[in-house]
């Protein structure tokens, strides 16, 4: 029997997913993306990350590591709006 899919569409929302570079973190990525969410992902391995990330828009991706600021403040200011900045692993 196959899977039971839904489809969602996250349009115009912001998603942060942490331990986004593989495994589960990489399909919950990779499934936020391909509905049309922005996505900011943070893991350890940069090369990871960018991985996931290829081949979707830049302007609706971010990739940086777990303790950047800028990974700390899309954490604690959630639900605030991030508006995205493109593949990034500096602060």
């Amino acid at each position: 029997m196959a899977p039971k899919t839904t489809t969602h569409d996250f349009t115009g929302s912001v998603v942060l997913v942490t331990g986004g570079g593989s495994g589960i973190g990489a399909a919950i990525t990779r499934a936020f993306l391909d509905a049309g969410a922005t996505v900011a992902v943070t893991g350890r391995r940069r090369e990871r990350l960018e991985q996931v990330l290829e081949g979707h828009p830049a302007e609706r991706t971010a990739a940086m590591p777990p303790t950047s600021p800028t990974a700390r403040r899309c954490a604690t200011s959630w639900p605030g709006s991030w508006s995205g900045s493109g593949t990034s692993t500096s602060s």
